[in-house]
């Protein structure tokens, strides 16, 4: 199989072809079909740059199309269809007759596509086989009897170097090549699908002309092209000019949320509300990717959805209108691989009303208000991820993206291809197709680079280009690629020290540190910790709903080397763990108590738990282990789960023990033991 070749050394290769320079190399890279098709070109003495001119007279013309009417006049409707899906985008879309000559043309109004169509003689009455301009996706498919793509520098002919053309032979009954039908456009437009959508128009083609001759072929039609709807991942709705509802597909129902039979046969605007488009049956001209919210009138449910409308035949025989659409969410996803990132969190989420806090927190504010990168300082575990979900949460870029990556978490040697991505093939164990990076998901929105201070040297450049220019390169490509991205970054580190240890650029900490925003640590804010416990409390979901005051001041003498983040997993604990509804002093780990007058409280039940049970210990007995087990269930009312973190074990682990013990926990759960 050829390897991926880039359209310039295709082009590289076509200019020492046609020099007659070609190396075996050159052979070997181009695609065999191309090839083969230049060496035609060439023997048919087709020059490569200087136009050959071969036009019917319109008299000449109109005898071809009339020796040709059936397949003219069926073909019509199919690329009037084509058309009103690719207008706008400078696409041309054409039927040629078995010679390659165009009987027929729609499109490329657009003033970039009437120039390129002017430029190369592309009308009706203009042949397009390798006779006279060498190699074309319409000459090709018609002598290989196969759908094929043409792309760039692949033409023969220079001056359709600039297009993208997909082109389909058309059979006859009795298999026999009766034209193509070919969609072409600029390169810089080129779409996959409009192969695909050749295939599927030349197909329906192909059985419409069957069905002259059969009616009852009507059905199959009507199949292939129901598979053709099933097949999109968008939805999909065909409208008649009453708003009724001709033709759906499965992805239609799920994205509205309707049932099938809610749809087939209704009118659609006695069950949707279409916000942002009114009088959607009226449209005079097609709408594209507009964003509406669309309201089931039953249910009330909305859904925000990125619409395109286009009306079905011209304004004199209006025959309805096609919907597709896709969900926004989605939308967003695919943009930048599919915006599961957003931020979960703002400043209301953010505990604490302690002096130093308000200070913090009204920094952040003004930071949310500007666009500027921000830097935020702070020791491990002060919430410094927090305080950038709420400052993009209470920013413009609300509604794009938030995407996160913790610079100190991946391997060295993929840090770059996270933040950028990467082309097909440029490494191996590259996913096929490459992947957009996180400076693309970001787009619209806010990158976050969590522990920037454990960032590669070698890769800081690459960050303050892409910081300074607003631009990526993937790996393995050389494709820029703008990107409109916000800068939140996070260190717990002293950036200024590494700078003067030479491990962090100083142009990049410079460009990091436009607005600084330091984080207090939790021993700075005491005052705080009450309210800290009860929203973890709260959050754990567990039967524990308070906290002693003996074990709220034992909190508040503590000094919290791993701030908020260390509290929390002190409360997770004590949940699991308490006996009652109230947390108490018993509950929590001996290291809150180091130094303490208050160690002295710890209870025998606390010295218990820490003692160590390993299940698998030689020195335990088998009495032994399960007496400590109908313990444990005892203290913790039959509950396993909690039962298992007092032992020590895996909660699997202790089900199957108690299964071995013949353990009955309902006298533990009713409390009868």
């Amino acid at each position: 199989m050829t390897a991926f070749v880039s359209d310039a050394e295709i082009k590289s290769i076509w200019r020492r072809f046609i020099n007659r320079e070609e190396t075996p190399e050159d052979i070997e890279n181009l695609d065999p079909v191309i090839y083969d098709s230049w060496v035609r070109s060439r023997e048919l003495e087709v020059d490569a740059v200087e136009k050959k001119e071969k036009i019917l007279s319109p008299e000449e013309l109109r005898a071809l199309q009339d020796e040709n009417r059936t397949l003219v006049a069926v073909t019509r409707s199919y690329l009037e269809k084509l058309y009103s899906f690719l207008e706008g985008e400078n696409f041309v879309v054409f039927l040629t007759d078995k010679k390659g000559v165009v009987l027929d043309i729609m499109g490329g109004t657009g003033s970039s596509m009437r120039k390129e169509r002017d430029e190369v003689l592309l009308c009706a009455g203009a042949y397009r086989d390798e006779g006279y301009v060498g190699t074309t996706s319409a000459g090709l498919c018609m002598h290989l009897d196969r759908p094929i793509q043409v792309c760039g520098a692949e033409h023969y002919f220079e001056d359709y170097h600039n297009h993208t053309c997909s082109s389909v032979p058309i059979h006859g009954l009795d298999g026999s090549v009766l034209g193509s039908l070919g969609i072409l456009g600029l390169v810089t437009a080129h779409y996959r699908h409009t192969l695909g959508m050749a295939v599927a128009a030349a197909d329906g083609i192909e059985k419409e002309l069957r069905l002259r001759h059969s009616y009852n072929n009507i059905r199959l039609a009507h199949d292939q092209l129901s598979s053709t709807f099933q097949a999109m991942t968008s939805g999909l709705i065909m409208l008649d000019n009453a708003g009724r509802v001709l033709h759906h597909n499965s992805q239609a129902c799920k994205i509205l949320g309707l049932f099938n039979a809610e749809l087939t046969g209704t009118s659609v605007l006695e069950i949707l509300q279409f916000d942002g488009i009114p009088g959607i049956l009226s449209l005079e001209e097609a709408v594209y990717s507009k964003e509406v919210r669309v309201k089931h009138l039953r249910s009330r449910k909305e859904v925000s959805l990125l619409l395109t409308a286009c009306p079905v035949g011209s304004a004199e025989e209006r025959a309805g209108i096609v919907l597709t659409f896709d969900p926004v969410q989605r939308v967003n996803k695919l943009i930048s691989q599919r915006s599961g990132f957003s931020a979960r969190f703002t400043f209301e989420d953010i505990t604490g009303n302690s002096p130093a806090m308000i200070n913090a927190k009204g920094l952040a504010s003004l930071a949310a208000e500007k666009n500027s990168t921000v830097l935020i300082l702070g020791e491990s575990g002060t919430g410094k991820e927090l305080f950038a979900h709420a400052i993009h949460s209470a920013g413009e870029r609300a509604s794009g993206p938030f995407v996160a990556i913790n610079c100190a978490a991946l391997p060295h040697g993929l840090i770059e291809s996270e933040m950028f991505g990467y082309e097909d093939g440029a490494f191996t164990g590259a996913s096929r197709g490459g992947r957009p990076g996180k400076f693309e998901l970001a787009d619209q929105g806010t990158l976050f680079l969590d522990e920037i201070g454990d960032m590669p040297l070698h890769l800081q450049a690459s960050l303050l280009r892409a910081l300074q220019f607003k631009e990526v390169v993937r790996v393995g490509g050389n494709r820029v690629i703008p990107v409109d991205v916000r800068i939140i970054a996070a260190t717990n580190q002293n950036l200024m020290e590494k700078v003067r240890e030479g491990s962090f650029r100083s142009d990049l900490y410079f460009r990091l540190n436009v607005f600084p925003l330091n984080l207090p640590a939790l021993r700075d804010r005491k005052e705080d910790i009450p309210f800290l416990v009860d929203a973890f409390i709260r959050e754990s979901g567990s039967w524990v709903d308070a906290i002693s005051e003996s074990a709220l001041a034992a909190l508040e003498k503590y000094d919290w080397p791993g701030n908020v983040r260390e509290l929390q997993n002190v409360i997770d604990r004590a949940t699991n763990l308490a006996a009652s509804k109230c947390i108490t002093e018993e509950d929590l780990p001996s290291e809150i108590f180091a130094g303490n007058s208050n160690a002295a409280l710890q209870t025998s039940y606390f010295v218990q738990e820490e003692k160590a049970f390993v299940s698998d210990s030689p020195r335990m007995t088998r009495s032994t282990e399960e007496d400590d087990i109908r313990a444990a269930l005892q203290r913790t009312g039959g509950n396993v789960s909690r039962a298992s973190s007092v032992l020590g074990i895996p909660r699997k682990t202790l089900y199957r023990k108690i299964e071995a013990y013949h353990i009955d926990l309902s006298p533990f759960r009713s409390g009868l033991l």
